[in-house]
């Protein structure tokens, strides 16, 4: 976020979730470090999420690790769902399944798992371009509505456990 507050210094970051642990520590600690706290915004936990998603500008889900021997895999991304079925533009790590959700230019932004530079430049240029912010978040919710509704999702599961079993009988 240090990057993106060097070309937009009132840009604002709400972290929502606490993590594993100690991550929000180690997350708090950084943005002191960065200097950053009037740029960084912590919620916790919270359940009130379609709330919080209608206040934001776009969504930013950074996975650290693409590498299951490296530590955690993003296996599914519901957080990259729950962005697009807001219709908000994304940016993500292109790490586990997130590449499966996120169409790269179309539906989101993918960055390369602990780059800064890019997940930075994806940022800025949605913020500074409403009309590929709002192209991308409309890209999103058509996928997020056409792919992963519950009766689609429940679906493809269905189908999957009885391919499996027809396969095994």
């Amino acid at each position: 976020w240090s990057i993106v507050k060097q070309t937009l210094p009132r840009a604002i970051l709400a972290l929502v979730g606490t993590g594993e642990a100690d991550y929000e520590t180690h997350c708090r600690n950084l943005t002191r470090e960065y200097g950053l706290e009037d740029n960084v915004v912590f919620l916790g936990q919270r359940d009130n999420i379609n709330q919080l998603l209608a206040a934001f500008d776009l969504v930013v889900h950074a996975s650290c690790f693409a590498d299951p021997a490296q530590g955690p895999v993003e296996a599914m991304g519901r957080v990259a769902i729950e962005a697009m079925a807001a219709a908000l533009p994304l940016v993500a790590t292109d790490a586990g399944g997130i590449p499966d959700i996120v169409e790269d230019g179309v539906t989101g932004r993918l960055a390369p798992p602990g780059d800064a530079q890019a997940m930075a430049e994806a940022v800025l240029a949605y913020l500074s371009d409403d009309d590929a912010a709002q192209a991308a978040g409309k890209a999103g919710y058509e996928r997020v509505r056409a792919n992963f509704t519950n009766t689609i999702m429940t679906n493809k599961v269905r189908a999957l456990y009885a391919e499996v079993l027809a396969a095994r009988a």
